[in-house]
């Protein structure tokens, strides 16, 4: 199955105000962030993710610095846009990322302290970087051009966007979802999976009234954004918690769009990870966050 593993901030690929600088080599607070996140023992997030191993590529729009292994080479950028991802070349999974001064216009991260900053900005590093495991891990090449995903399921994906779109804006939904996430919170908490069934179910029944005979598509790609973006997310709230030496508690409410689904996926991995003692996931899509929690 292929699919698409990128993490784009508030939607944007094309980011206004972005200065085409010409940089001799990566800035010294973007370079210092990307050391120290190197040195992280990633392994301790999670089992076999290794951070090292992924060259990390700056860009400064018309051109970008790879950092690997202490050593940076300038090159011309792989991709058109402007974005945050993690893609499949020959050489194997490469991280794409922007300086830390234009990473932090976007987040918009006013009244952090300079530690909080520098951590959100290596956490979304681990972040993209564990999407270089999962593209490893499933044995799909991931290619994006134009920030779009390339592949035979081109078509379905634009499908499931106009779904996605549609369901967004029924206001019962919103409620069947906050509902599911009331449940997925209860079986962390407790171990006790009976809200979270009950809920998921009177989702899921909806949904499949809702959409009808496209419901498949839906359940298809809304399955692949809980289980890839949901485990990132995961991992990113981990570092987080490791870096700031405090829990990294964010608030999950309905919004529009991809993210919730990075949000109750996170909570059902958590649930695998910290409840189940699961930790080998199948990032290939062939089974699901959900059909794990109810065979296990």
């Amino acid at each position: 199955m292929k699919y698409k593993i990128a993490y784009i901030i508030l939607g944007i690929l094309l980011i206004v105000g972005y200065v085409k600088t010409r940089e001799n080599t990566i800035d010294k607070q973007t370079l210092k962030l990307l050391d120290e996140v190197r040195h992280m023992e990633t392994n301790e997030i999670w089992e076999g993710f290794d951070i090292k191993k992924y060259p990390l590529d700056v860009n400064y729009g018309n051109l970008e610095y790879r950092y690997m292994d202490g050593d940076i080479i300038k090159k011309s950028p792989d991709l058109q846009v402007l974005a945050l991802t993690a893609i499949s070349t020959a050489t194997g999974p490469v991280v794409k990322v922007l300086p830390e001064s234009e990473l932090r216009k976007i987040t918009d991260m006013g009244g952090l302290s300079q530690s909080e900053r520098d951590a959100i900005y290596k956490s979304i590093l681990i972040h993209e970087a564990f999407h270089c495991y999962q593209i490893e891990k499933s044995g799909n090449g991931v290619q994006i051009e134009n920030g779009v995903i390339v592949s035979a399921d081109l078509d379905e994906y634009k499908i499931y966007a106009e779904l996605l779109k549609r369901i967004d804006n029924d206001v019962k939904y919103h409620k069947l979802w906050n509902n599911e996430i009331s449940g997925l919170k209860e079986y962390l908490e407790s171990g006790d999976s009976k809200s979270w069934t009950e809920s998921r179910k009177q989702k899921v029944d909806y949904e499949k009234k809702f959409f009808g005979s496209e419901y498949n598509v839906y359940k298809k790609w809304t399955d692949m954004k809980e289980l890839l973006e949901g485990s990132a997310r995961y991992v990113e709230n981990k570092a987080l918690t490791i870096m700031n030496q405090k829990k990294n508690e964010p608030s999950i409410n309905y919004v529009k769009g991809d993210a919730k689904f990075y949000q109750s996926g996170c909570l059902k991995v958590q649930i695998l990870n910290e409840i189940k003692g699961w930790k080998d996931l199948d990032f290939s899509g062939s089974i699901s966050l959900d059909e794990l929690l109810i065979s296990k």
